[in-house]
């Protein structure tokens, strides 16, 4: 296995986290009444911009991976805890939250992982 094989199940992870920020857009715009156009942009951005974090973390770890998490950051502290304090609402906010902190806490592994690795020298096979 190679060093980035090692990190592959990151970008699956963050991968599903993508189309989990996704999917609470859509729903809060088709299910929730009114429908929040703010919440289906910023959503819709967001998971965009986490996509292209896991695609540029297929050339650049740190700067791919970087993106990704500065925008994780970014949806949970202005998304997520917006709408909970501001409309009182728990769903969907809340468990997009405990996956952001979930997909930080895959972020932070795969960083310690990844220095780890740099740190050992290469087998014969890579």
């Amino acid at each position: 296995m190679t060093r980035g094989d090692a990190m592959r199940w990151l970008s699956v992870v963050i991968f599903l986290y993508a189309v989990l920020l996704y999917g609470a857009g859509l729903y809060s715009y088709f299910a929730i009444d009114p429908p929040s156009i703010a919440w289906i942009v910023s959503t819709s951005v967001a998971a965009l911009l986490v996509l292209i974090g896991v695609y540029v973390a297929q050339r650049n770890m740190r700067v791919g991976f970087g993106i990704a998490a500065l925008t994780i950051g970014l949806v949970l502290a202005f998304c997520v805890v917006r709408y909970i304090v501001k409309d009182g609402e728990l769903w969907p906010a809340v468990p997009l939250g405990i996956a952001s902190v979930i997909a930080t806490a895959c972020l932070s592994v795969g960083h310690f992982q990844h220095a780890r690795d740099l740190r050992r020298p290469p087998s014969l096979g890579e």
